[in-house]
C-alpha cells in the first residue's frame, strides 16, 4: 500500500473477514455483521461501498476488532477522509493520512499485510495476469492454479486491498511495487511461505515429466564466513534470470523457481571450532 487511495478503510475489513474465513472456513458475512453489531445487508452494503460509516462507528468497530491505538486512528481517519461531515474535515483527514503514511503504524500495517499474502497462490495470481492468453474470471484461475473458486476471491481481494492489483473496467492491473520480505516481516510468514512452496515442489518431483520440470542439486563444503557471499550470489542469479525472462514471447504458465542453501552438518556453537 503505498497510497492514500489504498488506505481504504473498507480493505481493512475485507482483509480482516478473510483472515476469519481463513480460521473458520463456516464464517460467513451475516457472522461477521454479528460480531460488528451491524445488520448483514447494513455490512454488505459499507463493503461494497453503497454506504458508508461515521467516525463513531468506525471508533467502535475498531475497538471491536481490537486494532490497538495507532491502527485504530489510522481506521477512523481513513473514514473521516471519505465520509466526513464537511468537505473541510474530509480534507483535514485526508491530509492527516498522508502524514501516517510514513509513521510506525502504518508500516505495522504493511507486515501485517504481508502476512495476510504469504500463501503461494497470490504470488501465483499475479503472474498468471501479467502471462499470455490471460483470462480474467475467477473459474479460470481456479483451474489453472488446481485451487477453488473460493480461494481465488479472497486472494483477489486481498491482493486489490493491498494495493497489489487494480482493475479498469474489465482489465486487471498488477502493481509492481511487491513487498519486500525484510526482517521486519513476521518470520512465520516467510516460513508458511516456503513449506507450501516445498510441498509443492514435492509433488511436482512425482507428478512432472523431467522435460517439464529441472531439479539439481550440489554438496560442497563452505566456510560459515561465506554465508553472506553466497546469499549475495544467489541474489544475483536470481535476478538476474527474472530480468532476462521478463521480455520472453509465449509466457502461458507460472513456474516457481525455489533455491535451498543449508547445513547438512550438525551446526557447531558459535566461537568454537568444529572438529
Amino acid at each position: 500500500m503505498s497510497s492514500a487511495e489504498n488506505l481504504d478503510y473498507r480493505h481493512w475489513l475485507k482483509l480482516e473477514f478473510s483472515e476469519r474465513c481463513d480460521r473458520n472456513p463456516l464464517y460467513s458475512l451475516r457472522a461477521f455483521a454479528r460480531d460488528l453489531d451491524f445488520q448483514p445487508s447494513h455490512l454488505s452494503d459499507v463493503l461494497n461501498a453503497k454506504q458508508g460509516l461515521s467516525p463513531e462507528s468506525a471508533g467502535r468497530v475498531a475497538q471491536i476488532l481490537k486494532f490497538g491505538k495507532e491502527k485504530e486512528t489510522l481506521f477512523v481517519t481513513a473514514v473521516e477522509a471519505l465520509h466526513g461531515r464537511s468537505k473541510a474535515r474530509r480534507e483535514s483527514a485526508k491530509q492527516k493520512l498522508k502524514g501516517l503514511q510514513q509513521s510506525r503504524a502504518y508500516r505495522t500495517l504493511d507486515e501485517n499485510v504481508f502476512e495476510i499474502i504469504s500463501d503461494w497462490h497470490h504470488y501465483a495470481i499475479l503472474e498468471l495476469v501479467s502471462a499470455d492468453a490471460f483470462v480474467p474470471t475467477v473459474q479460470w484461475i481456479a483451474r489453472r492454479l488446481n485451487i477453488t473458486e473460493g480461494q481465488v476471491e479472497l486472494a483477489v481481494s486481498r491482493l486489490q486491498a493491498v494495493g497489489l492489483l487494480r482493475f479498469e473496467g474489465k482489465k486487471w492491473i498488477v502493481s509492481h511495487q511487491f513487498p519486500a520480505t525484510t526482517s521486519e516481516v513476521p518470520s512465520g510468514a516467510i516460513k508458511k511461505f516456503h513449506t507450501q512452496i516445498l510441498e509443492k515442489a514435492a509433488r511436482a518431483l512425482k507428478e512432472q515429466t523431467v522435460a517439464q520440470r529441472d531439479f539439481s542439486c550440489m554438496t560442497f563444503s563452505v566456510s560459515p564466513e561465506d554465508l553472506p557471499f553466497v546469499k549475495a550470489e544467489i541474489k544475483k542469479f536470481r535476478r538476474g534470470l527474472d530480468k532476462k525472462l521478463q521480455n520472453r514471447p509465449k509466457k502461458t504458465e507460472v513456474y516457481a523457481m525455489a533455491v535451498q542453501f543449508f547445513a547438512l552438518t550438525r551446526l557447531a556453537p558459535e566461537g568454537s571450532d568444529a572438529h
